[in-house]
């Protein structure tokens, strides 16, 4: 899949947190990931073949155009579900990207145990507030940008070289995190210098969080960003089914 650029003649935009939460929430189960993401990659290839350039909603392309049976569409969700009835051809490789995501290993089973040591107390409760009042959509960003860097580095449960468990304890992990492209588009640079005038906003978000968190307890305090970021998540879907 082409990273970027337009897909056909059709230009790209990201899922908003939102979008994608109601997404996971409505397919029942990984089985029905991998059977959403085979349709979607099936929609995609008609689209870069047939060079379309009109925006239109996923589930009409997928029936009229691709020409799915209904139970293939099924796939997909029912009718009114989120993926038919609300998103676009133009976020099919944002939802293509997501639902590769949802199917991967988890990270942390994938960490090995030197970079899993406890924080303490305070560590704990010092991120905890440190991710309070966040915006959904920083935190999605921050958990996926820090989940490729523990892809790239620490795959397998085995101890980097040169992130070794020696160095891991006197390491932050922003040191190597701010090195890390943004996640949506690499022409928005690295987490740490995104431009002039967003320099100090980003830092503060990201930085923030993991400020005096080392490379040998980033598990935990990942796992704890993350299940705020999740319980964000729930939170915003609940008042989105309430209005």
């Amino acid at each position: 899949m082409d990273q970027f650029g337009p897909l056909g003649g059709i230009e790209q935009t990201n899922l908003m947190s939102e979008t994608t939460t109601r997404v996971f929430a409505e397919l029942e189960s990984l089985e029905h990931v991998g059977r959403c993401l085979e349709r979607v990659k099936q929609s995609r290839g008609f689209l870069q073949m047939l060079k379309l350039n009109e925006d239109q909603l996923l589930g009409n392309f997928a029936q009229n155009v691709v020409q799915l049976r209904q139970d293939e569409l099924l796939d997909l969700g029912e009718p009114a579900g989120i993926i038919r009835s609300a998103i676009m051809l133009s976020h099919l490789r944002s939802l293509e990207t997501h639902l590769v995501e949802r199917l991967q290993p988890d990270v942390l089973g994938d960490l090995n145990e030197c970079y899993q040591l406890p924080l303490d107390a305070a560590g704990n409760e010092r991120i905890k507030a440190a991710v309070r009042n966040k915006a959904g959509k920083d935190l999605e960003v921050l958990l996926r940008a820090w989940t490729n860097m523990m892809r790239t580095h620490f795959p397998d449960q085995q101890e980097d070289t040169t992130y070794n468990a020696h160095r891991a304890k006197d390491m932050p992990v922003w040191d190597l995190l701010s090195y890390e492209e943004h996640p949506d588009d690499p022409d928005f640079g690295y987490l740490a210098y995104m431009d002039e005038e967003s320099l100090k906003y980003q830092t503060d978000i990201f930085a923030g969080i993991v400020d005096g968190v080392h490379l040998c307890s980033m598990g935990p305090a990942f796992a704890i960003v993350r299940e705020a970021a999740e319980s964000l998540s729930n939170d915003e879907a609940d008042l989105g089914e309430d209005n």
